[in-house]
């Protein structure tokens, strides 16, 4: 049975044993795997991505892949532009310190609880309360960064 228009479709794509959907968002085509060979998941990603297209809340599918050390590419730049002295710090406090427990860390998963365990070893470790606030304040201003395009 034919989907009515606007409402995506299920798919599978040809030597993939998981179920496809394809939906559109600002008139751009979406296409994800639901990982699933069971189609009734499918269906349910489907509504999922579906009530969200329109809405803020909306994140493509390259964005939900999109890691912590990902969004250091677009810091950079904006701190060389705009002249800000304190690029080296801000790299140092990434690489020695932010980059080991973020890095790998799917962006959209990080929460408050990482943080707090990220802050806990830091001070086990040594750390003053100065040189933490100042981390975090690094990974926040990535995390705004990456998603700004």
């Amino acid at each position: 049975m034919k989907r009515p228009r606007g409402t995506g479709s299920i798919f599978r794509m040809k030597g993939s044993s998981h179920w496809w959907i394809k939906y559109r968002h600002d008139g751009k085509v979406f296409r994800e795997s639901s990982g699933s060979a069971k189609k009734w998941a499918a269906e349910n990603l489907l509504k999922d991505r579906l009530k969200t297209a329109d809405t803020e809340k909306f994140v493509t599918p390259e964005d939900r892949q999109r890691t912590v050390r990902d969004l250091l590419e677009p810091f950079r730049p904006d701190y060389l532009n705009n002249e800000r002295k304190s690029w080296h710090d801000a790299e140092a406090r990434w690489r020695l310190h932010l980059e080991p427990v973020f890095g790998g860390i799917r962006a959209l998963s990080v929460t408050q609880f990482h943080v707090e365990q990220y802050k806990n070893a830091r001070k086990q470790a040594g750390a003053s309360n100065a040189s933490l606030g100042a981390s975090s304040r690094s990974r926040r201003e990535q995390r705004s960064q990456g998603f700004r395009r």
